[in-house]
């Protein structure tokens, strides 16, 4: 059954008249005391790797969720309330309402209703972490009465807290692995030094029928051995080159050489006589 607000689907499509309502809300939000720190907006593609269960949230409604909760004005008051020792999500409790309130109308009679309203509320706690994270708060661990304005929303809360100045918060490691799963490959190019001035890295395409070798910017069919030849004669050639003439282009030979060795695990795989590409070292020799 589809839900309904205002004669418009709500499951990812509400109006752009409620938009326009929460923006209008936020933009009158008075400004928090001296003492919050100014707003860093939170990372999506860090949400999205930290939290990977609530991932189709960051572009549910047309991303009017993710953008209430990390705005400015929304952070502001969020952070004004953490100071006072209430739930952060007590400080925007009356916009998210505007979301909420159709939903849990429909809830009363329909369980997809109910379940979505779940998860909602589940991410949007997420994605408050995010947010006050991102801008010096971390977790208590203490859960706390959320005021029911305009009306009960939630039950308990997370309360937040500034980390204390002079203590590093840096000290836990970062999850690299983490973040590499669900960050998008624009965002790990645009992180990552070497990747923003060099080729696409070497890859197989999804149905692994091709393979695109970085150093030669060629693609090849994975299954076409007499190719396959050519291109292992071509990196060998490339890689002996470059060894005997500029040994210090040493992010050069690491490229030719990485692709050998996957030409060469290919060809192990096609050749009839598999002990000639056992090898790859000792045929860079020859």
């Amino acid at each position: 059954m589809p839900y309904t607000h205002m004669n418009q689907p709500i499951d990812g499509n509400m109006p752009a008249e409620g938009n326009e309502t929460l923006d209008s809300l936020m933009a009158q939000t008075r400004d928090a005391p001296h003492s919050i720190p100014p707003f860093n907006p939170a990372n999506p593609d860090v949400f999205a790797s930290q939290s990977r269960q609530f991932n189709e949230f960051l572009l549910w409604d047309e991303g009017s969720l993710w953008r209430l909760i990390n705005s400015e004005a929304a952070y502001l008051q969020m952070a004004a309330f953490t100071l006072r020792g209430s739930p952060a999500v007590a400080g925007i409790t009356q916009h998210l309402d505007l979301i909420l309130e159709p939903i849990d109308t429909l809830a009363n009679s329909d369980p997809q209703a109910e379940q979505l309203a779940h998860r909602v509320r589940r991410a949007i706690g997420s994605m408050i972490r995010a947010v006050m994270e991102a801008n010096g708060f971390r977790k208590t661990g203490v859960l706390r009465a959320v005021p029911p304005e305009p009306r009960r929303l939630f039950v308990r809360s997370e309360v937040y807290e500034r980390i204390p100045v002079g203590e590093n918060s840096f000290d836990v490691e970062f999850n690299w692995d983490q973040f590499a799963l669900g960050a998008s490959f624009a965002t790990v190019r645009r992180l990552a030094p070497r990747m923003g001035i060099r080729a696409l890295p070497s890859m197989y395409s999804p149905d692994k029928r091709w393979f695109y070798l970085s150093s030669l910017d060629e693609a090849v069919h994975t299954t076409d051995e007499e190719e396959l030849r050519v291109y292992e004669a071509e990196l060998k050639k490339s890689f002996q080159s470059i060894r005997e003439n500029n040994p210090n282009s040493l992010f050069r030979l690491a490229a030719y050489y990485g692709d050998y060795l996957e030409v060469c695990m290919m060809l192990y795989e096609l050749s009839t006589d598999p002990d000639e590409f056992a090898d790859p070292d000792q045929r860079l020799e020859i």
